[in-house]
Order: C-alpha cells, then sequence, then structure tokens
C-alpha cells in the first residue's frame, strides 16, 4: 500500500511539473507578446571606413513610414521585413538586420557597400567599385579614399581592376605609394607613385603580376636611390622577364 502511494504521489509530481512548466510558458509567451518597443536602436558599420550613410539617414527612413520612430508599439507587430526592404533601397547599404534585444530595444544593424576603387572613365563619368564589382555612385557627403582608376573602362576590365586593387591593398608598400592608375586603349595599365614621376607601365594584368611588382620595388628601393629618382621617366615592366627604363 505504501509503494503504491509513493508511486501515486510521484505521478502527482511530474503532473505538476509539467503543469507549471507550462504555465511559465504560456506567461513567457503571453508576456513576449506584449513587449513593446522601448527604444530604436541604429548601428551602421563604419569599419571599412566608408561613411557614405549616417545613422540619422537610417532613422528618417523608417520615420517616414512610422512617425514615432515604433517608439511604444508593440514588437511582435512590427514588420521588419518590410523595413528591411526599405532601407535595402538606399544605394550605399549593402545588408540590413532587425531585431529586438533583452532591453526591449529594437536594433537596426545595417552594413555598408564597402568601396574599393573610384573609377573615372574617358567620358569623365565616376563611381565606385565595391570589392565584388558593384558600382556605387559617388556621394556629396564623403569621398572615399581609395585608389583612382582613369581611362579605357570596359565591363571586361572590371575583374583585372579588382584584381590590381586587391594586390595593392595587399602589399603595405605600394597601398601607400600607388596613387592612381591609367588604363590605355589597349588595355595597357600604367600606375602613377608617390616615389617618384616616373610614367610605370605594368601592361596587362596576368598571372606575372605580382613578379612585375617584385621587380619594380627593387628599382625603386635598389637602383634609383643610387642613379637618382630623375634618372628615368618611363619604367616599362609590360613584357615578360624584361625591365626597360627610358629617360623619355
Amino acid at each position: 500500500m505504501k509503494e503504491k502511494l509513493k508511486h501515486i504521489i510521484k505521478w502527482i509530481g511530474i503532473v505538476a511539473s509539467i503543469v507549471l512548466l507550462i504555465v511559465v510558458v504560456v506567461l513567457a509567451i503571453v508576456k513576449d507578446e506584449n513587449k513593446k518597443c522601448l527604444k530604436l536602436l541604429i548601428k551602421v558599420n563604419y569599419e571599412s571606413g566608408n561613411n557614405f550613410i549616417a545613422e540619422d539617414e537610417i532613422g528618417k527612413i523608417i520615420n517616414e513610414k512610422y512617425s514615432n520612430n515604433l517608439i511604444g508599439e508593440k514588437i511582435k507587430t512590427i514588420k521588419t521585413q518590410e523595413i528591411e526592404k526599405e532601407i535595402s533601397k538606399n544605394k550605399y547599404v549593402k545588408d540590413v538586420q532587425i531585431y529586438s534585444n533583452l532591453s526591449n530595444e529594437l536594433v537596426v544593424d545595417v552594413v555598408q557597400k564597402n568601396a574599393v576603387v573610384r573609377i573615372i572613365n574617358n567620358a569623365g563619368v565616376s563611381y565606385y567599385l565595391t570589392d565584388i564589382g558593384d558600382t556605387i555612385p559617388l556621394s556629396s557627403k564623403f569621398t572615399s579614399r581609395v585608389l583612382v582608376v582613369q581611362g579605357n573602362i570596359s565591363s571586361n576590365e572590371i575583374a583585372n581592376i579588382l584584381k590590381l586593387c586587391k594586390f595593392i591593398e595587399g602589399d603595405e608598400f605600394w597601398k601607400a605609394s600607388v596613387e592612381q592608375v591609367l588604363i590605355g586603349s589597349n588595355a595597357d595599365y600604367e600606375i602613377y607613385t608617390k616615389l617618384g614621376n616616373q610614367n610605370v607601365v605594368i601592361g596587362k594584368i596576368d598571372e606575372d603580376l605580382e613578379n612585375k611588382f617584385k621587380k619594380l620595388k627593387a628599382i625603386y628601393t635598389e637602383v634609383l636611390p643610387k642613379v637618382g629618382f630623375e634618372q628615368y621617366k618611363t619604367i616599362n615592366l609590360k613584357y615578360k622577364g624584361q625591365v626597360v627604363c627610358s629617360k623619355i
């Protein structure tokens, strides 16, 4: 009889625990359903060094749809996907995520597009290229300090431009030295540096790119300091295995 009573008490305890758990979950759900937005927290990622869009601009986009900036709204009823879609229309926004935190704040997390090259084509049209080859228009509020590429810019050259940019950005010496790149009508690349007034002809962007810059670095660090930086006007690395320095 005692064993049977213990068994009954055990099951009563289990059932009570389950009921209690259900009550706690239901109360939590009800509480969660009634949570209201206490604050709008806008965060724009500026790690790339670009500053195309400010946090107050994102707030303005939201305010155009919600005059109270969502303060006091039930978090569950806020149409975050619609707001994300609206913010994503901005030409400088790469990605946006909206979520609530434990403080009942609605967090708007914005990632900007990453400009890596400024293009100026032969028609005088200027714009930025992102690290994945997308275009970004110039901004009246911010100028990104990136490599400038001028000349005969065609869609066929985008991959080569990004390859050259990635190489230069990945090398501290060239990142600090290269000021501008020019693409000629024959798709030969020329670079202008802060190291001298030389016209440096790189030629095509191919698998020999790293070797060309290795030779060029040797000229700037070993040859020109001895003979004088004004000794040569042109350094030509266009042809594989050759470096031609001339006074004209």
